[in-house]
């Protein structure tokens, strides 16, 4: 998973730098808003499937029952993907009229349909089936496709914004297409459209709790360029984006550490305080080490991506990665709570980061631009987890020592 979320990471971040040298701030802009849209309601469109094909496909023995659990969950996502793609289009003047380009254009309002579909697809992919089948190899063979965007939007410069999304989603379509191929023919799962009402019955208690978790960790991520966009100006959205992406790149090694080290204890109850201090050090000297960075040498790492956005974002993401310390503490939080499968906190912890993050910036971006968003996603976190230390400081060891125990295989 880790080596997953490193390739699709580098890929991303190298086609960004690429895509900023080559259009203006404003196409860039425009296009981060527009894929933001897309992961907006692919993730609406999941239900928690992804966390359910995880948990269940370990356990289906047979190939027609796990077939028939993978083919339910594709459709269905497909299905409300569709009509969430086809409601955001028509709706578009309402909750975000500067994105009027996805209903002016019908060649673009179809493609944004279309590529809905994929993206989704492939979130059920990496996230759920590739694992629940314990092959998450494969996933990563999808995700080394997706470097193939930095060669195709050097092709598809003349067609600006939609030459972007259309390289964007390159490494969906081929990556998806790449893993139909191992189901049926390495797997042999012939995935088809279908909805057994017998499989809906026995996931829907599995997915629904997870599935707002998961809305409510990554809703900042995908609404805020759209917010910006609306409030602000597509250029700014450009230079929110690339800031907020190269933050999100730096999250992947707290998120890895405390999920890997965690789970490693869960598998030995005395080792869960000592994995606990050794994740909070590793992360510590990371994080550290990445802030040191960016305050000395951040502009200029920026400017890779072209100097406007050095001079623009430099700001903003000092304090994004000076917030990744609480957002580690709270995580850290968050994987004990997996561990021991309470959802409700989860829940919490997430919802009061993202509202917090969400409403602050309706708030502070009229009179601050896009630095108001870092102030507001730092107070998220700090908040959150002032909150969640009151929550847990009086059975800190009730929390370690309630992890179950889980025998080695």
């Amino acid at each position: 998973m880790i080596s997953i979320s490193i390739s699709g990471g580098l890929s991303g971040l190298l086609f960004w730098i690429l895509s900023a040298n080559i259009f203006p701030p404003e196409e860039v802009g425009l296009a981060s808003a527009i894929i933001s849209s897309m992961g907006l309601i692919s993730l609406l469109s999941l239900f928690g499937f992804d966390i359910v094909l995880i948990r269940i496909l370990p356990a289906a023995t047979q190939n027609n029952e796990r077939e028939t659990l993978i083919s339910t969950c594709f459709t269905i996502s497909l299905i409300v993907s569709i009509i969430f793609s086809i409601i955001f289009i028509l709706g578009i003047q309402i909750w975000s009229p500067g994105l009027s380009i996805l209903q002016t254009n019908h060649y673009f309002s179809a493609l944004f349909v279309l590529f809905c579909l994929f993206q989704t697809i492939a979130m059920l992919q990496l996230q759920g089936v590739f694992i629940g089948l314990r092959k998450s190899e494969y996933g990563l063979y999808q995700s080394v496709f997706s470097f193939g965007r930095i060669i195709t939007v050097l092709i598809l410069t003349f067609l600006g914004t939609l030459g972007i999304v259309l390289s964007y989603c390159f490494d969906l379509i081929t990556g998806v297409c790449l893993g139909l191929y191992f189901l049926v023919h390495k797997f042999e799962l012939p995935i088809s459209p279908k909805i057994n009402k017998k499989v809906i019955t026995e996931i829907s208690h599995f997915s629904f709790g997870n599935y707002i978790a998961r809305i409510f960790e990554f809703l900042p991520t995908y609404i805020l360029p759209i917010i910006i966009v609306n409030l602000v100006s597509a250029r700014d959205t450009a230079f929110f984006f690339i800031v907020w992406t190269a933050m999100s790149i730096t999250l992947i090694f707290p998120k890895s550490v405390f999920t890997s080290l965690l789970i490693e204890g869960a598998h030995d109850r005395k080792s869960i305080k000592i994995n606990l201090w050794k994740s909070l050090a590793l992360v510590g000297i990371i994080l550290f080490g990445i802030i040191i960075g960016v305050f000395f040498v951040g502009e200029t790492i920026l400017s890779f991506f072209g100097r406007e956005y050095g001079t623009n974002g430099i700001e903003l993401l000092k304090i994004l990665v000076v917030a990744a310390i609480p957002y580690s503490v709270n995580y850290l939080f968050i994987s004990l709570y997996r561990i021991k499968k309470e959802v409700q906190p989860i829940i919490l912890t997430f919802f009061g980061i993202s509202s917090i993050t969400i409403f602050g910036s309706l708030i502070l971006i009229p009179t601050s631009g896009i630095i108001g968003i870092g102030y507001a996603w730092m107070s998220g976190n700090v908040i959150v987890l002032i909150l969640s230390g009151f929550y847990n400081c009086h059975k800190w060891n009730s929390l370690l020592s309630g992890i179950p125990h889980i025998e080695n295989e």
